[in-house]
């Protein structure tokens, strides 16, 4: 899939300061007019999917700057296509799909510290961004690679393989499925998280469902019959590496929770998911439960009670691994 556009030439950049001193330096542009076409394909990570929407691109924003990190053209639109000039030189293009229009920009400093918050989102528009550096002699076509802001988590199966009897003839219902200690917020061109949790250690049916929640299941989990439903979540990056234990605002893993009514009563079985990096899919292949489960979301279940297989993919072939819990 392939998004034309090009860049309008701001010729003027001013300033609403009232010194001067206080204003960014904007040199005066040399050099003779010329048209960038610009193709934004998804990259091969981001091609790679078995869920429709995924890849989808409802809009395009596009910054061209010059190598003092000074604007010279911006736009953005709803279509597929836009046409700009830029003069002669090299540039540092980046390219921003499916967010809401980023204002207030004329530096390089300015875009970078733009904030997206993961309720932009939706399954089938997600956040890119890209970056491709040019230099411009003439009439000139380049492409951008974008990547989602986002990771995606997935559970494929879910096994009731209760050891004891009394709860293999048991009434087990699996409740819901969601994400806890969620990271909200990211930069656009995708560096840093803002640090702004959502669902930190409990859960909130309201916060983002479309992403965060299967909604309300009351699927029954019989002892023979495994749950084989593909869910999908999708979270902002975590680069949380120790999970902390206290119950304030200390970093936490990512989890994701899996809640079961086992006899009429709730329990839960979260999955610590460390490190979580964008448009990385991280898919629990399969969850066995074999004992009751955690009295709080937030709280790790033993290896006794749960295990499980999680594989790490860069939305396309990856690295697996294997851990138990």
């Amino acid at each position: 899939m392939k998004i034309f556009f090009a860049a309008v030439l701001m010729t003027a950049l001013a300033c609403g300061c009232g010194q001067k001193m206080n204003c960014p330096e904007f040199e005066p542009v040399d050099g003779d007019n010329v048209t960038l076409d610009v193709s934004v394909p998804l990259s091969s990570g981001t091609k790679v999917t078995d869920v429709a929407g995924e890849a989808t691109v409802n809009s395009l924003q596009v910054f061209v700057f010059r190598k003092d990190g000074i604007l010279e053209a911006e736009a953005r639109d709803d279509a597929n296509t836009l046409s700009l000039s830029c003069t002669t030189g090299p540039k540092d293009v980046y390219a921003v799909a499916n967010a809401p229009r980023i204002t207030g920009i004329n530096t390089l400093n300015s875009l970078k510290s733009k904030v997206s918050a993961l309720s932009e989102n939706s399954p089938t528009s997600f956040v890119m961004s890209g970056v491709k550096d040019v230099t411009l002699s003439g009439p000139t076509s380049v492409e951008i690679e974008v990547k989602r802001l986002v990771a995606r988590v997935c559970i494929r199966k879910i096994t009731n393989n209760f050891t004891l009897e009394q709860y293999r003839t048991g009434v087990v219902k699996i409740k819901g499925i969601y994400l806890l200690n969620v990271q909200s917020s990211f930069q656009y061109l995708g560096d840093l998280p803002a640090l702004t949790w959502t669902n930190l250690h409990s859960f909130n049916s309201n916060a983002i469902p479309d992403l965060l929640y299967s909604g309300v299941m009351n699927t029954a989990l019989n002892y023979g019959t495994p749950y084989e439903t593909s869910n999908y979540f999708y979270c902002y990056p975590n680069p949380t590496a120790d999970d902390t234990s206290d119950a304030g605002t200390g970093a936490r893993f990512t989890r994701l929770v899996v809640e079961l009514d086992i006899n009429g009563k709730s329990y839960y079985y979260p999955v610590s998911i460390p490190g979580i990096e964008r448009n990385k899919s991280y898919e629990i292949t399969e969850l066995k439960i074999t004992r009751l489960g955690a009295a709080s979301p937030d709280e790790p279940v033993s290896s006794l009670t749960a295990t499980f297989t999680l594989k790490v993919l860069d939305w396309e072939p990856g690295t697996t691994l294997d851990p138990t819990i």
